[in-house]
Parts: structure tokens; C-alpha cells; sequence
């Protein structure tokens, strides 16, 4: 009777914070006792109930499959890992969020309603984790990478207007579209027993997907950006630079660590944004940061100026880069780098940094998307909060109930993110039975 007791007293304590448990509980409840299914149904709604914080509101949440899943291999007497099946969305602009997960078709929703406009294609199948949703500049055309014959949507019309070509062994592991009707994909074939890599472009429009060009590319390339005529890759080690029409390559760095920041149009050619990682004898945690800004006009690149970062110099080695995240403001000014415990926010220009954001637990890495230029998202795993700050002023302007950053439409009225859980007391979270993805807009 104690035990029924207990469950009464936490499931109304659930319910209140709009938290549900497993579906596996009796679906009736005998005379005297709690009816737990009146109960989750209950807190299912409670949890995609609209909700405010300072400057904005809650405009929508919609059910939407977001399991990861594990990479762990299978034991003995025990049921096989699932596969990493999470969902992913993006903005195809200041009005249409796009939505794609493991149980529904694509879905796109309005931003300032919530309400989904239109609906096609099949759920995501399992085995990809790290899956990106890359969209057109007018936001016609979608494709959903890594795979291995990866379609192409048109948001328009919910058609498919064909998928890359499908071979054995290859797969396409990132995508960019270098103008509203081409695409350029990162290929990567093992057909052979050795891994090769390659950007292959492709010309979309009313005759369907039509093969352009190919050229190899580093063996340990990761990564594609566009800037006006540029195309960028990134291969972990190197960075290379190719015309976006003829597949030319117009620059390459030396063989050391480098990871592409941002490649920035502008109207006489490019300007490439990287970080170059060299190591002091050997040692991870002696590696100096550089910051290097190379200008590309007319396929020419020269190196504008590079700059140390002193404040990501630390003799801790649970404290370094390869333990943080790295985002650039959207306009390309300012350098966001996330380690345990805080953020530091940097000029690009002169590497001076303007403000550093500390975060209450020391051992959260925080995640940052911007809004603008001097507004940011910071979200933790271990504070299951998301935070909206003020970097120039150092000051929080709202809290939000979310696990995620997530997407940001052009404009930063609107943003996206994943509930995957609630707080039901102080450090204290419970799984919702069916995750959402909420949609919040900016008020003031």
C-alpha cells in the first residue's frame, strides 16, 4: 500500500512539472488507486503547454523522435544497441522551420505558429549519427547528410527531384549548395579497400540531378563551406580552397592541424577564417592555438595576419581544444570558444578577447548558437537550461526549459530546440516519453 502511496505523491508531482513516465503502466487503475495512464496523458500535455520566458514565447512543440541511440557493440544475452537515429531541423527561412526524424515524414512548420504547413517523403532510417539538414539560399532545395544516396527535396512542392548517384561502399558525408540550383557533395569510397575522398558536383532543376564535375580531395576531409564563387574544405589537417564553377584549386594550406572557422564573401573574392594547431614536442597539452585570416581574391589567396590566443593556453590536459567548441558570430566578427566551465568571446580582428561568460557548473562544456551579433544561446547537458545572454554586457536575459540550442532563423526572431526532459526538482530530471521540438519566438 506504501508503494501505491509513493507512486500517487510522484506521479501528481510529475504531472504538475509536466513529466511522464513509461507507457508501460497499467493502463487502468483498480478502485482507490491512481489512475496513471489519466496521469501521463496528462503530463504529455502539460509538457508542450505554451510557455514564456523574459522576451519570448513558446509558439509551438511538436512530438518528434530523437533517440541517439548507442555505438556500444552487443552482449551476450542481451538485445543489440540501437543505432544512432536523431532527429534534425533547420530554418529555410525567417518563416519555415524544416523537421525530420525517425517516426515521422519531413514536416515544415511555421515558425510563428507552430503549425505544420506540409508534410512528405519517409521517416530517417537508423545508422548515421552527426546527420545535418543543408538547405538551399532561398530555401528550396533540402538534402540530409551522411548517407549513402541521399535525396534532394524540393520544400516547395514535398517532391523529391532525384537522389545522388548510389555505389557500393560510398558515402556521401557532407553536402553545401554552391548556388540556388548546384550543389557540391563530399564523397567518401572504400570500394577499393582504401579510403579516397572527393567533391563531386551536381546541377538540380527541372531535369532532375545531373552529374557536373569531380576532383579528389584530402583523405582526411571532413567538411564543405561556400562563399560567394569559393568552396572551402576542411580536412582536419589542411585546408583547401576550390573555384565553385570549375573545381579549380586556387589555395591549400601546409600539412598541421587546421579547422576552417568561416570562409566570408565579399566583393572582391573571399576571406578565409582558420585556427592552426602546432604541437611543442609532442605534448597535447602544450599545442599553441594560431588564428590565421587569409584574403582570396581572384583566386589568389595572401595571408592577412595571424594572432596566438594566450586564454586557450593551459597546462591542465582535461583542459584544452580538442575538449571544446568553436562558433563564429554571424557576421564572421566574433570568435566563440566553449571549454568546462565558461565561454570566452574574441575579436576576430586583433584576437582581443571582449568577454568572458562563466557558467555554473565547471565540469559543463556549454554549447552557443547565436542570435546576433552581441546576443547568444548557452546550453548545458548538466544544467538541462538554456540561457539567452547579452555577451557586450555579460548579462542573462532569460532562462528557457530546453536541452538544446538548436536552429536560429536568419533573422533571430525565431529559434528551435529539443525537450528531451523536465525538471521535477532541484538537479533533478525526468525523460518525457515522447521528446518534443519547440518552437519559440522572440516578443520584444
Amino acid at each position: 500500500m506504501r508503494s501505491w502511496r509513493r507512486m500517487a505523491i510522484m506521479m501528481a508531482v510529475v504531472a504538475a512539472c509536466g513529466v511522464a513516465f513509461s507507457q508501460s503502466m497499467p493502463a487502468t487503475a483498480p478502485p482507490g488507486r491512481p489512475d496513471v495512464k489519466k496521469l501521463i496523458e496528462e503530463a504529455q500535455v502539460n509538457a508542450a503547454k505554451l510557455r514564456t520566458a523574459d522576451g519570448w514565447k513558446q509558439v509551438g512543440a511538436l512530438e518528434s523522435f530523437s533517440d541517439h541511440g548507442g555505438p556500444y557493440p552487443a552482449m551476450p544475452n542481451k538485445p543489440p544497441p540501437r543505432s544512432p537515429n536523431p532527429n534534425v531541423f533547420a530554418f529555410a527561412d525567417n518563416d519555415r522551420l524544416v523537421l525530420a526524424d525517425g517516426k515521422n515524414p519531413i514536416r515544415i512548420v511555421e515558425a510563428k505558429s507552430g503549425k505544420v504547413l506540409s508534410s512528405f517523403g519517409e521517416p530517417l532510417g537508423n545508422g548515421y549519427s552527426g546527420r545535418q539538414m543543408v538547405i538551399s539560399r532561398n530555401g528550396q532545395y533540402m538534402v540530409i547528410v551522411p548517407a549513402i544516396a541521399p535525396k534532394i527535396w524540393d520544400l516547395q512542392t514535398g517532391n523529391s527531384i532525384g537522389e545522388l548517384p548510389k555505389a557500393e561502399k560510398k558515402t556521401y558525408i557532407d553536402a553545401a549548395f554552391l548556388s540556388d540550383g548546384k550543389l557540391a557533395a563530399l564523397c567518401e569510397d572504400v570500394s577499393t579497400g582504401r579510403m579516397r575522398k572527393s567533391v563531386v558536383t551536381f546541377a538540380l532543376g527541372g531535369n532532375g540531378i545531373v552529374l557536373g564535375k569531380e576532383v579528389g580531395a584530402d583523405q582526411n576531409a571532413r567538411s564543405l563551406m561556400v562563399a560567394g564563387s569559393y568552396l572551402a574544405v576542411s580536412a582536419g589537417r589542411s585546408v583547401q580552397v576550390f573555384d565553385a564553377d570549375s573545381l579549380q584549386q586556387v589555395f591549400a594550406t601546409d600539412k598541421c592541424q587546421y579547422m576552417i572557422l568561416f570562409i566570408h564573401a565579399e566583393k572582391a573574392g573571399a576571406t578565409l577564417g582558420a585556427m592552426q594547431v602546432t604541437d611543442s614536442e609532442g605534448k597535447w597539452n602544450n599545442m599553441t592555438p594560431v588564428l590565421l585570416r587569409y584574403a582570396i581574391p581572384d583566386g589568389k589567396a595572401t595571408k592577412l595576419d595571424e594572432f596566438e590566443f594566450e586564454e586557450l593556453q593551459n597546462n591542465d590536459p582535461n583542459d584544452h581544444r580538442f575538449q571544446a567548441f568553436y562558433t563564429m558570430s554571424p557576421d564572421h566578427a566574433t570568435l566563440a570558444v566553449s571549454r568546462h566551465g565558461r565561454v570566452d568571446f574574441y575579436r576576430f580582428t586583433d584576437g582581443l578577447r571582449v568577454q568572458r561568460i562563466v557558467i555554473g557548473n565547471r565540469y559543463a562544456l556549454p554549447q552557443v548558437c547565436f542570435l546576433s551579433a552581441n546576443h547568444v544561446l548557452l546550453t548545458s547537458s548538466r544544467e538541462h537550461q538554456l540561457m539567452e545572454f547579452d555577451i557586450v554586457k555579460n548579462e542573462k536575459l532569460a532562462v528557457f526549459p530546453e536541452d538544446n540550442a538548436g536552429a536560429v532563423s536568419p533573422d533571430g526572431k525565431h529559434f528551435a530546440s529539443r525537450r528531451d526532459s523536465v525538471p521535477v526538482g532541484e538537479n533533478q530530471f525526468v525523460n518525457l516519453p515522447v521528446p518534443l521540438v519547440t518552437l519559440w519566438e522572440r516578443t520584444k
